[in-house]
């Protein structure tokens, strides 16, 4: 008898094998001061999401000390400054923008802020410095294997991952997808020469076809949505014929050229 498996069953595997990756990937990230303050740092985003009591908000300030500690010993700019309302605030300057804690009652930090902090959202920067910190501390894949850690977000089947063999940078650029009857704006997260993790909001849902039309470069390919990440609006999509579209004007050697569609 021919045995099935559900979508629960599908689900539970792909939380299991999301676990696991995470994992290897923290203990990646554990072995640099940088690593570790990225985590602490994310640590802190996860907490502050959340509504604080006393207990857990004096938990909260002992984590951002600790970032602060971690921050001093990796060399990463940080310190405190005051915000409109008088209140403090601390400042992390990563290589991909400011991550910024508000509304705080003390000082932390060994020194004053060097200069006004650019607020944004400190789960997308963090998310960027780890995509770049990864890069550097995992050497590229030889020719016909894939890391786990840094191809799970481009998709699962075995057929995505013998296809992933460029390597993937982490930048922003402004797309819009379109299909039959649906078009929407969005903005890559990292690319490749086969596709990109993409953050739109769409219910766009696994093995659409679409076509990603890309602002800066005004090229256009046909794709296809290959995973659906469980942060929100996060999408890997598959070229149908790999090319660089996105304007990387100095790509990785592994990428070839190709000939897109004029968009």
């Amino acid at each position: 008898m021919q045995q099935t498996f559900g979508p629960s069953w599908n689900k539970r595997r792909a939380a299991v094998e999301k676990a696991k990756i995470t994992r290897e990937r923290n203990n990646l990230l554990r072995t640099s001061t940088t690593g570790r303050l990225l985590l602490e740092l994310e640590r802190c985003v996860v907490t502050s999401t959340h509504r604080l009591d006393s207990r857990r908000f004096a938990r909260f300030l002992k984590d951002l000390r600790y970032a602060c500690q971690l921050a001093d010993e990796a060399g990463v700019k940080n310190g405190w400054f005051k915000d409109y309302s008088g209140l403090s605030s601390v400042a992390f300057e990563l290589s991909s923008g400011d991550v910024v804690f508000s509304k705080l009652d003390e000082s932390l930090g060994n020194q004053s802020f060097w200069r006004k902090p650019i607020a944004s959202d400190n789960s997308r920067v963090l998310a960027k410095a780890i995509e770049e910190l990864l890069a550097q501390i995992i050497p590229r894949s030889s020719e016909g294997q894939t890391n786990p850690i840094t191809s799970t977000t481009m998709g699962n089947s075995s057929k995505d991952a013998s296809s992933r063999r460029s390597t993937r940078i982490a930048t922003d650029v402004l797309v819009e997808v379109k299909g039959e009857d649906f078009a929407y704006a969005g903005e890559t997260i990292t690319v490749n020469l086969h596709g990109a993790l993409v953050r739109i909001a769409a219910p766009l849902k696994v093995g659409d076809p679409l076509v990603v039309h890309v602002h800066r470069t005004g090229m256009a390919a046909p794709a296809r949505i290959v995973f659906i990440d469980d942060e929100p609006s996060q999408f890997g999509i598959e070229l149908e014929t790999p090319c660089n579209i996105w304007g990387i004007s100095i790509p990785p050697s592994d990428w070839f050229p190709s000939e897109p569609k004029a968009s």
